[in-house]
């Protein structure tokens, strides 16, 4: 898809919605060349590093929106997308797409070129094919982390209102609505009372209890605060039946935050290919990345890896290279079977949805909380920085247990709806973790060894000698025992190799009171048992 140039966007613009004030624009309108103002750029072929860092301050001059994200050069395009009422919108993302290409356009129209002897030529190749591997030492692309479509906090609790780059954080906000005005220092009064106006968008869903429903409002006020956020945790939304409003919860908190409903990822069959979607739509920027309609069990380490890493490599669809990523969004998986598996658990707060009908999808919401968003969505995101901001001028008065990881999330989402009399929405970590049939297989084979070895490091054994004949008297122990190490390693043979992979993963964890130990013995070989917790 083309990367319009500001010129072409602006004309467009003109002619879909009439004049708009200068301020109105992210980044000045790029002067329109002319022979008498081109910079003429000379290019030598023994320091092509001179001529293309020449060549990005002329293009950053003109305006142009060029940015560093995570080392690569990325272009700030317009994609056409549907508003709440799934009418035609513009919006902003992050794009590489024909690089080259476009950098050679523009500078075609910005600038001359002369080679060794003065001779006027065409700019040069290796300018536009380097300039995207050299940005990010040329040092004069500004560096940014994240995109946002609405203010949010910076990392030490400010309000990040202004329009454009903010070099303290690198942060770059687009698009910002009309907004009420935010007190320097809300009171509780007016936290509660902003809390009202979001609990209002969510009244007719059907939560099946209060801890539920701080799920849905922890997913609005991280969306719009994640500026503060290093780690968000994975929301997953659960319901039995289809239609029961677990998309619509997400379009609520991505409507709030962008005006528009949330793209998907389609949760195919494949994991590698939904992983590597969800990589692109990080690498893009969106502020709400879901993943719909999974059912079954979810197994990711990417996922595992973008909610708690600070940096992680991954790779694009579509055939193109390996990535880092930095994840400045908010993470959503929603299924009607969906089940958190492996060691995601620590990693999720969970939303049940449950309307207690055979076809919920026939059930009609009364309210229309999108119409309601999209008629002052700056009302919506005023209330979320309210509720944060208030907390924080408080002196956020909540002690709550660390969540390790999310320290951040803690602060500014978690705290300050406990403070607010909701129920603390890690406490929904505890239903997804009884939904991890891995972990439940391993308590499993927890508490068969400790019945049939016994608890203790002189009751320790070799993977050969427990899956070997029984203790004299101990058959059924041992036979429970083997049952619990087929299931753990299902649906792989059961084997030492096998066995070995699984009790590895698990070495030192507890569960269900029992610790897994081993050890080395003379012979180099793993020796295994049980503790108490």
């Amino acid at each position: 898809m083309k990367v319009f140039s500001l010129e072409e966007a602006r004309d467009r613009l003109l002619k879909e919605t009439g004049p708009v004030k200068e301020r109105d624009w992210l980044v000045p309108q790029a002067t329109a060349s002319s022979p008498t103002n081109r910079p003429a750029l000379e290019f030598n072929e023994t320091r092509p590093d001179l001529a293309i860092r020449k060549a990005a301050e002329v293009l950053l001059e003109a305006g142009l929106p060029l940015y560093l994200r995570l080392g690569r050069l990325v272009w700030l395009r317009e994609v056409a997308s549907k508003d709440w009422e799934r009418k035609p919108l513009i919006v902003k993302r992050f794009a590489d797409e024909a690089m080259k290409e476009n950098l050679r356009d523009e500078l075609s129209q910005l600038t001359d070129w002369r080679g060794r002897n003065g001779k006027a030529i065409p700019v040069p190749p290796p300018v536009y094919n380097m300039m995207p591997e050299l940005a990010w030492k040329l040092g004069v692309v500004p560096e940014v982390e994240g995109l946002f479509m609405a203010p949010t906090l910076r990392p030490d609790g400010t309000v990040l209102l202004r329009e454009g780059y903010d070099a303290a954080t690198r942060l770059l906000l687009v698009d910002v609505p009309r907004l009420p005005a935010i007190p320097d220092r809300p009171s509780r009064a007016d936290a509660e009372a902003a809390l009202v106006a979001l609990k209002g968008l969510l009244r007719e869903f059907p939560f099946r209890d209060e801890a539920d429903q701080s799920v849905a409002l922890a997913l609005i006020l991280a969306t719009v605060v994640r500026g503060a956020l290093g780690h968000i945790p994975l929301t997953v939304i659960q319901a039995p039946e289809k239609g029961s409003g677990k998309s619509f919860l997400v379009d609520i908190a991505n409507v709030i935050a962008t005006g528009q409903r949330c793209s998907v990822v389609a949760a195919r069959s494949e994991v590698e290919k939904w992983e590597r979607q969800i990589a692109l739509s990080v690498a893009s920027g969106d502020p709400i990345v879901s993943l719909d309609n999974f059912n079954g069990e979810l197994k990711s380490d990417l996922l595992a890896q973008l909610v708690t890493q600070t940096k992680v490599k991954a790779l694009l669809p579509y055939g193109r290279d390996m990535v880092e990523l930095e994840c400045r969004s908010v993470l959503t998986v929603n299924g009607n079977g969906v089940r958190v598996a492996d060691d995601l658990g620590r990693r999720v707060v969970l939303c049940r949805l449950d309307a207690g009908m055979e076809r919920p999808w026939e059930r009609a919401f009364e309210g229309r909380p999108l119409d309601e968003i999209g008629r002052n969505r700056g009302r919506y995101i005023a209330a979320a920085l309210t509720i944060v901001r208030a907390y924080l001028a408080a002196g956020e008065p909540v002690d709550l247990e660390p969540l390790n990881g999310f320290e951040d999330w803690g602060r500014f989402v978690r705290g300050p709806l406990v403070w607010l009399g909701q129920v603390d929405p890690a406490a929904t970590q505890a239903n997804a973790m009884r939904d991890d049939t891995g972990l439940q297989s391993l308590g499993v084979v927890f508490a068969a060894m400790a019945e049939a070895c016994g608890v203790g490091e002189d009751n320790a054994r070799t993977l050969n000698e427990m899956l070997g004949d029984a203790p004299a008297g101990r058959d059924g122990e041992w036979a429970r025992l083997q049952d619990a190490f087929a299931e753990a390693v299902a649906p792989k043979p059961l084997t030492p190799l096998s066995l070995g992979h699984a009790l590895r993963k698990a070495a030192n964890r507890v569960i269900g009171g029992h610790r897994l130990r081993n050890r080395s013995n003379r012979l180099g070989t793993k020796e295994w048992w049980i503790d108490r917790a």
